[in-house]
């Protein structure tokens, strides 16, 4: 068979005697592969991996139907098998007398496996913070978890005397000419850096540019020379 459609049939069999083999050993799959036989040509393989481990036949259907929609075959398909090798203890979310704790969890979770099974492996990814004061080392990213954004604490509201910071980094500070308009605010000096090879001394400024925008911009005391570093919408 061509169709990647006409598969889903057979795999539902196979992930219902791996989800009766799941429940009665009380364990979960993190992820699973696809393993798919030609004629005459190598067999092809696609590995389908989850946010959080899982045992559901339903669940894992649909993500499989998310990534068979775009696999290209190169030739009918003469046999299927489904193979797991990590095994794992089931996620289960412990919810309150509603259960509403646990709704949006589970929510989260099967969305970000659809998005994953849809668009490809490393497609999604999350910002974590990282304690260094240089801009574009504050933060790196990182595989998205699901418990973790869903258990971060409200940020506390910035007050008078926190610098402000864009949302909007630029991948690298670009040179610009100084600004000609008057500063709004400033200055706040960052020196660091100096223990990994990437010293940095610098003075941010908040600018206003020709057509209004709120700019992040500084001046490098290494140099004199002014960089644009990020922007407000």
């Amino acid at each position: 068979m061509r169709s990647t459609t006409a598969l889903l049939f057979p795999l539902q069999r196979l992930l219902l005697e791996l989800q009766g083999y799941l429940y009665a050993r009380d364990c979960s799959v993190p992820c699973f592969t696809l393993e798919f036989e030609h004629y005459r040509h190598p067999v092809s393989r696609v590995t389908i991996g989850l946010c959080a481990p899982a045992r559901d036949a339903l669940q894992l259907l649909a993500l499989a139907r998310e990534r068979l929609h775009a696999l290209q075959l190169p030739a009918p398909v003469s046999a299927l098998r489904l193979q797991a090798l990590e095994f794992t203890l089931p996620q289960i979310v412990q919810q309150d007398l509603f259960g509403s704790d646990a709704r949006p969890l589970q929510s989260l979770q099967r969305l970000l496996d659809r998005l994953h099974a849809r668009l490809g492996p490393g497609s999604l990814q999350s910002l974590q913070l990282q304690a260094d004061y240089r801009p574009e080392r504050s933060s790196r990213c990182i595989a998205p978890d699901p418990a973790r954004m869903s258990s971060s604490p409200q940020a506390a509201a910035p007050d008078e005397h926190t610098p402000a910071r864009p949302c909007w980094l630029l991948p690298e500070p670009r040179c610009i000419e100084a600004p000609s308009a008057p500063l709004l605010r400033g200055s706040e000096r960052i020196e660091s850096g100096w223990w990994d090879q990437g010293d940095v001394r610098r003075d941010y400024y908040i600018a206003r540019s020709d057509e209004g925008a709120q700019l992040w911009v500084f001046r490098d005391r290494r140099d004199g020379r002014w960089y644009l570093q990020g922007l407000w919408a």
